[in-house]
């Protein structure tokens, strides 16, 4: 599922393309829950438009922790792995307006339900930021800062 959703944002090329992978795949009282702030339903959400909900990136990959089953309930944490092209407009990994490869990486959990319609994500939770692991094909030195 993680995988369709994935192609769905890459060929999404308007709001309404990023509608119908959502009502494919999310529940219809889904949220996204950000470090820090607090639940955001999908039109919450899409009130920041296209761009703001579609960045670019080369390839994503959800690497799968532990599953936890109660019933149609299924828990799954892990880490959302990121890997994309951008340009450093404030000099975080080398002067301005670099561009750079990098990968992110931040630990995530999601709550998908079993309904008549096969399993539906209810809860996406982002439970750190995103941490850079790797720019330019060199690791990042994590701090316990981050």
């Amino acid at each position: 599922m993680f995988q369709k959703a994935v192609e769905g944002i890459k060929q999404a090329k308007t709001i309404e393309d990023l509608d119908a992978l959502h009502n494919t795949i999310d529940t219809s009282d889904w949220v996204s829950i950000q470090p820090g702030q607090k639940p955001q339903t999908w039109q919450e959400l899409r009130k920041l438009g296209f761009d703001a909900l579609n960045q670019p990136f080369n390839h994503m990959r959800f690497d799968i922790k532990h599953v936890t089953l109660d019933g149609n309930i299924a828990v799954v944490e892990g880490v959302l792995i990121v890997e994309a092209t951008i340009i450093d407009e404030e000099g975080r990994f080398g002067p301005k307006d670099a561009t750079h490869d990098v990968v992110v990486g931040a630990p995530l959990k999601e709550t998908w339900v079993r309904s008549a319609n096969g399993w539906r994500r209810r809860i996406h939770e982002k439970l750190e930021p995103n941490r850079a692991l790797i720019v330019d094909g060199k690791p990042v030195a994590q701090s316990s800062h981050q």
